[in-house]
């Protein structure tokens, strides 16, 4: 199975999955990402990262929304940043890329912020991922993931996906609801 996904966030390469993958992270400006590749690619995954959080925080995957997963670079580790909702609870972890331990544990009460769509009417980041892989035509082996993220924007459910593929990077904005591609761009490394 590949090990492998990417994620670009500002400032930094950030990470989603589909299916058993690892994410990475590094500050563009100090190294390449061939380099953090191989930096992380004996630590856990992103899904393994979700489970310890949910581990920790006395849920299964079937009680919780993500909201995001991605991979940062903080103070000479890759760490991965887990956020997820419950009914009641939005949590933030950090979690260590190589050891898989939790360094930071956030736990509040849902704000109406935070609940702006009601979370069991999303498609969620999975399908999101999927859908815009289907739109582009890739399938899900080719493709580094840069950025998977649940955004509320002017009180609307989106998902932002971001890839790359073949020397280009592509951006999607999903419907959450119904999974409806709502924005689509393509850029060409160069």
């Amino acid at each position: 199975m590949k090990r492998l996904l990417l994620g670009i966030l500002i400032g930094g390469l950030g990470i989603s999955t589909i299916g058993g993958t690892i994410a990475i992270a590094s500050d563009l400006k100090k190294g390449s990402i061939r380099s953090a590749v191989n930096q992380i690619q004996e630590g856990i995954t992103l899904e393994e990262a979700q489970e310890v959080a949910l581990e920790e925080a006395g849920y299964n995957r079937e009680q919780v929304t993500f909201t995001k997963s991605e991979i940062d670079y903080e103070k000479g580790k890759y760490i991965y940043e887990i956020e997820f909702i419950s009914q009641d609870k939005v949590y933030k972890y950090e979690i260590t890329v190589q050891e898989g331990k939790v360094i930071l544990k956030i736990q509040k009460n849902v704000t109406e912020e935070d609940k702006i769509t009601d979370s069991s009417d999303l498609i969620g980041l999975e399908v999101a991922k999927k859908k815009a892989l289907e739109y582009v035509g890739i399938s899900n082996d080719e493709v580094i993931f840069t950025k998977a993220r649940l955004d509320h924007d002017d009180g609307t459910a989106k998902y932002d996906i971001e890839f790359v593929v073949d020397g280009k990077e592509y951006e999607l904005e999903i419907q959450g609801i119904d999974g409806k591609v709502l924005e689509y761009d393509v850029d060409y490394d160069e």
